[in-house]
C-alpha cells in the first residue's frame, strides 16, 4: 500500500513538473509591455531601463509586482532579460483551457524572455490552486511549465511539494 501511494506520488509530481506547453497563454508574448512605478530611468545607449517604486508590469496575462525592475534589452530593442526585487516579488500568470492562474513569490525574480525561464531566488513559491512548489531557489519554464526546486544552504532546510488529488470520479 505504502509502495502504492509513492508510485502514484511520484506520477503525480512528474505530471506537475512536466507537462505540455498549454501552461502559458500563447498570446502573452504578442502583447504589449505595460508598466507602472514611481520612478523610471531609460538609457537607450545601455539598452536598460530601471524602475523603482510599486513596480507593477503586465504583458497579456503575466503580471509582476516588486519594488525594483530593471529591464534589459538586446540590440534590436527585444526584451533580453527582466530582473525584479522586492519584499517579495509577485508573479501571476494565467495558463490555457480554464486551469487556474500560476503564481510566484520570491525576493528576486530574474525573467529570462528568450528562454521563457523565470528564476525565483529567496524563500521561492510557485502555486497553483492548493498545489505548491516551495524552495530556496525554483527555475519555471513558463512556456513547458517545467519546475526545478533546490533547498537553502542550511541543513533543515527542504523543498516542499503540495499536491492535493484531483476531482474522483464516481464510479
Amino acid at each position: 500500500m505504502l509502495y502504492n501511494n509513492f508510485i502514484r506520488f511520484l506520477i503525480s509530481v512528474s505530471v506537475l513538473l512536466i507537462t505540455s506547453n498549454s501552461w502559458a497563454l500563447p498570446t502573452d508574448s504578442r502583447q504589449p509591455i505595460e508598466i507602472e512605478a514611481d520612478t523610471a530611468t531609460i538609457d537607450n545607449g545601455k539598452g536598460q531601463a530601471v524602475y523603482t517604486g510599486h513596480v507593477v508590469i503586465t504583458q497579456g496575462s503575466i503580471r509582476i509586482q516588486a519594488e525594483k525592475v530593471t529591464l534589459h534589452f538586446t540590440a534590436q530593442q527585444n526584451l533580453n532579460k527582466v530582473v525584479a526585487t522586492g519584499q517579495p516579488v509577485q508573479f501571476k500568470q494565467t495558463p490555457n483551457k480554464g486551469k487556474e492562474d500560476i503564481h510566484a513569490k520570491a525576493k528576486q525574480m530574474d525573467y529570462f524572455a528568450k528562454q521563457d525561464m523565470l528564476h525565483l531566488k529567496q524563500k521561492a513559491e510557485v502555486w497553483q490552486g492548493k498545489d505548491t512548489l516551495v524552495g530556496e531557489t525554483i527555475k519555471y519554464n513558463t512556456k513547458t511549465g517545467v519546475m526545478q526546486a533546490s533547498k537553502g544552504k542550511n541543513k533543515n532546510d527542504k523543498v516542499i511539494v503540495v499536491i492535493h488529488p484531483g476531482k474522483q470520479s464516481n464510479k
